[in-house]
């Protein structure tokens, strides 16, 4: 082999390292990227296998006789950036269709990787406050309780980002974000006599990393365990933290969470408006191009809007949800052919509001007052707890595996 090829494939295995790195960061799953890297070899006559784990990423290069192999860095955050996963694809689709060095490719990815955000933070952290209200109502929350969640989840977005800022592990951030917010929520509604449990709940779920849990899932059906344990991991321990910081508030405001509380049914017209209004609010919170915005808002919509109606006619919560996302993800991908996008930037944020982070806080809140009762709690509140934690994985499992079926469903269909 001589010189220069060999200076190639390792420049070819720096670049794809980082793209695959860059990818699963801003919320792509295992198997989507493993298809986009092996692709993008072929483009310079190389075969490339691509191992993923949840602590580095290792690629091997076949040129047809000669093999390099290299270790990557960790693969690090649990959250979604769709902006930078459209500049990705982009970036993608432009090397496969007119091949360039892989050092053309390293400098575009020095672009992407250094944009700033699309939103500025006051912008974002308003969003997650409209988020937050319209997550509230969707719970069945009476209007003052709505009012009251605006700010709460203002507050809950800037606590949250600067202890991030300062390094704090992501349970900590997001349980203190959920206690802080939680007890602003209360002492807003301190001269009324509503329900703030549900304005807690509501700043519990703008915290989930729902991201993770579902991609998380789906690695772990496509056989990428030790990714999928990471990814689950994470997220379950800032789930935790959260009812960890919801628990203590509603001891310190005597603020009792009420366990499973079956879905609230709206007024579909209502239902419709707050599900695009928490669209939007997550639009903005992933860093969506304003360009995928209202595809997002009416996708998200649409979603919650149909999990009701189905609700509704009678069928059961499982059912329904798994037909809302798959739906939804259908849309998605319609969306992403016509706007030459990849469709996981328009679904994500469109089924986020179906992640049952709700039934998460209320089950682990009645876990821990099963702890703390000696066995003396009555049946019902042991059955209830059980059941809100069966039905958040049940749901989360709902939602994933109609991601899977969407995400074959996309492979059937050659790109354009």
């Amino acid at each position: 082999m001589t010189e220069p090829r060999t200076r190639q494939m390792d420049d070819a295995a720096r670049v794809l390292l980082r793209l695959a790195r860059l990818q699963l960061a801003a919320g792509s799953d295992s198997c989507h990227v493993q298809e986009r890297i092996s692709s993008l070899a072929s483009t310079w006559d190389m075969t490339a296998s691509l191992f993923v784990n949840g602590e580095r990423l290792l690629i091997m290069l076949d040129d047809g006789g000669t093999y390099r192999t290299r270790i990557g860095h960790r693969v690090s955050g649990i959250g979604m950036d769709a902006d930078r996963l459209f500049a990705l694809d982009e970036l993608s689709r432009r090397m496969e269709g007119e091949p360039h060095c892989p050092r053309d490719m390293s400098a575009a990815l020095d672009a992407i990787e250094s944009r700033p955000q699309r939103y500025p933070a006051t912008w974002v952290t308003l969003c997650v406050g409209i988020t937050a209200a319209a997550l509230a109502r969707l719970f069945g929350a009476e209007w003052c309780v709505v009012a009251a969640a605006l700010p709460a989840g203002v507050i809950n977005r800037m606590v949250q980002h600067r202890l991030l800022s300062a390094r704090f592990a992501p349970l900590l951030a997001a349980g203190s974000a959920a206690l802080v917010s939680s007890l602003l929520a209360k002492l807003l509604l301190h001269d009324t006599h509503a329900d703030a449990s549900l304005a807690m709940v509501a700043m519990g779920m703008v915290l989930v990393p729902g991201i993770a849990l579902l991609n998380g899932f789906r690695d772990l059906v496509q056989g990428a365990a030790s990714l999928a344990i990471s990814r689950l991991a994470d997220a379950s321990s800032v789930v935790v933290g959260i009812a960890a910081g919801l628990a203590v508030a509603g001891s310190l405001a005597g603020i009792t969470v009420t366990p499973y509380a079956p879905p609230v049914q709206l007024g579909l017209l209502e239902d419709v408006a707050m599900s695009a209004a928490a669209a939007w609010g997550f639009a903005a919170m992933f860093n969506a191009p304003l360009r995928a915005t209202v595809p997002i808002v009416v996708c998200g919509a649409l979603a919650h809007g149909l999990r009701s109606t189905l609700m509704y006619t009678g069928l059961d919560l499982g059912m329904s949800t798994f037909t809302a996302a798959l739906v939804a993800g259908q849309i998605a991908i319609w969306m992403a052919r016509v706007m030459h996008a990849p469709w996981i930037a328009f679904a994500f944020p469109a089924v986020v509001a179906l992640i049952p982070g709700s039934y998460a806080f209320r089950g682990l809140i009645g876990s821990l007052a099963i702890m703390n009762s000696g066995g003396t709690l009555p049946p019902y509140q042991l059955g209830a707890t059980q059941a809100d934690l069966i039905t958040f994985v049940l749901l989360t499992c709902a939602i994933g595996s109609a991601l899977l079926v969407v995400a074959s469903l996309a492979r059937t269909t050659p790109r354009r």
